[in-house]
């Protein structure tokens, strides 16, 4: 746990709390998006010996490849030995502040259920305090989330459980291109309505079906809200946006934002996001109806790929004759 001296804390509340979020990244933090920041805002007079709250994130193990994982650019590069050896270590020092905890949280950066040591801790947690003060949340793609897997940690059942599901679309074509798998999203279907029988059960005593909005997914928003909601029986709808992370291919990243104002499919996705599900208290934009920080693709390149964005204007500049005669010929054609 880090702490922080009373006038580091002091200026720290200033600046960020509840006063100047100017350097903040609007897109990144869904409380800025929908003006909700004040609602989340805690203080703290004392650091307490022990944590309460613990975040379990740190076990960089997926079995997907999603093309908007803004998560994995940032993967150690050790080999997975290497990194494993540092997990194990994690887990045994966990161990003495586990009674202490009363709301833990997993996972975010990785995939849940591939993650052995996350789920080694999430089944020996046996809080000191009592069942109702006690909470767990979980985010997963889905994909491993069945009846086996589940009975790795069924002991979280018995607090206040929280669970998020992540899907890229309910089309399999488009499910397989954005997740980066073969896997069918029959099979998360499937594993969708066993979570749906413990939400029935008050197992699970929130479920949130997520999904990352962008270019390749946005107009299959609306039915995928409705059936989240209908077919899933969904808490929550949330609706992620893309955010541009630097996958390398920048020409792809810029295309996928269709929220920036110069986009070419800015308008049909405005206009989608008009239908009626979305005003769905269910449903959570945190995109918050704004034009993503996006710039236009040449000021884009300029900023991330200077060689890239040559390349582009001497292309642009190349063949802007052509398209200038070809203007002026469906002119006098009357087309």
């Amino acid at each position: 746990m880090t702490s922080i001296t009373a006038k580091k804390r002091k200026v720290f509340i200033q600046n960020w709390g509840g006063g100047d979020y100017s350097d903040c990244l609007i897109d990144a933090c869904p409380y800025l998006s929908m003006g909700t920041i004040n609602d989340h805002l805690i203080e703290i007079d004392d650091i307490p010996e022990y944590p309460s709250s613990l975040y379990l994130a740190h076990e960089e193990i997926c079995n997907y490849t999603c093309t908007f994982c803004t998560s994995r650019v940032t993967w150690k590069k050790e080999p997975l030995e290497v990194r494993q050896a540092g997990y194990e270590a994690i887990t045994e020092k966990l161990r003495p502040v586990l009674p202490h905890i009363k709301r833990i949280s997993a996972h975010g950066r990785g995939e849940l259920f591939t993650a052995k040591g996350i789920l080694k801790t999430l089944s020996e947690w046996k809080p000191l305090a009592s069942a109702e003060e006690c909470s767990a949340s979980l985010e997963t793609n889905g994909s491993l989330f069945d009846a086996e897997h589940w009975k790795q940690i069924e002991n979280l059942g018995q607090y206040n459980l929280r669970v998020a599901i992540t899907v890229t679309s309910f089309d399999d074509y488009t499910y397989k291109l954005l997740s980066g798998t073969t896997l069918s999203v029959q099979q998360v279907i499937d594993n969708l309505h066993f979570v749906k029988s413990l939400r029935e059960k008050g197992i699970i005593n929130h479920l949130e079906i997520a999904s990352v909005v962008q270019e390749r997914n946005f107009w299959q928003m609306p039915d995928f809200a409705r059936r989240c909601i209908e077919e899933f029986g969904a808490d929550t709808v949330r609706l992620r946006p893309y955010l541009v992370h630097g996958s390398g291919d920048f020409i792809r990243d810029w295309f996928t934002d269709m929220r920036s104002a110069t986009h070419p499919y800015r308008e049909e996705y405005r206009q989608i996001m008009q239908d009626p599900i979305f005003q769905n208290p269910k449903v959570l934009d945190w995109g918050g109806g704004r034009d993503s920080q996006t710039t236009d693709l040449l000021t884009f390149l300029m900023q991330h790929d200077r060689k890239k964005a040559v390349k582009f204007a001497l292309k642009e500049l190349a063949e802007w004759p052509f398209r200038k005669v070809k203007r002026a010929a469906k002119k006098l054609l009357g087309r």
